[in-house]
Order: structure tokens, then C-alpha cells, then sequence
């Protein structure tokens, strides 16, 4: 696998071109749906868990 120096992207919109592309690099050979419902998942936990964190948190202070 071929690593990308981030200092030799293009400046301005080619460089956004390029570097969007790279997705296609990092899930080579995974399906596209299994990718994003892994992505789903995990920012739906952090949600989730910040929600958790500040019930808890404001159930604290007012104690």
C-alpha cells in the first residue's frame, strides 16, 4: 500500500479533489455499506455516550 505525503497535495480545490478520493484507497476490497454502517455505528456511540455523560453530569451538580 502506497502512503501519501499530506505536504505534496495540491493547494485549494485539487488538493480537496485528491484527498477525497483517498477513501477509495482505504476500503479497498470492503463494500461500501458495510463502511459506512461501521462509520455510523461508532459516531452514533460517541453521541450516544456524550448524551449519557452530560445526564449524569447535570444529575451530579444539582445533588
Amino acid at each position: 500500500m502506497s502512503q501519501f505525503d499530506i505536504t505534496k497535495l495540491p493547494q485549494g480545490p485539487k488538493g480537496f479533489v485528491h484527498d477525497l478520493g483517498s477513501d477509495q484507497r482505504v476500503f479497498k476490497g470492503v463494500p461500501w455499506g458495510k463502511a459506512m454502517m461501521w462509520i455510523f455505528l461508532l459516531s452514533d456511540t460517541f453521541i450516544f455516550s456524550c448524551f449519557l455523560i452530560s445526564l449524569m453530569t447535570a444529575r451530579a451538580s444539582t445533588v
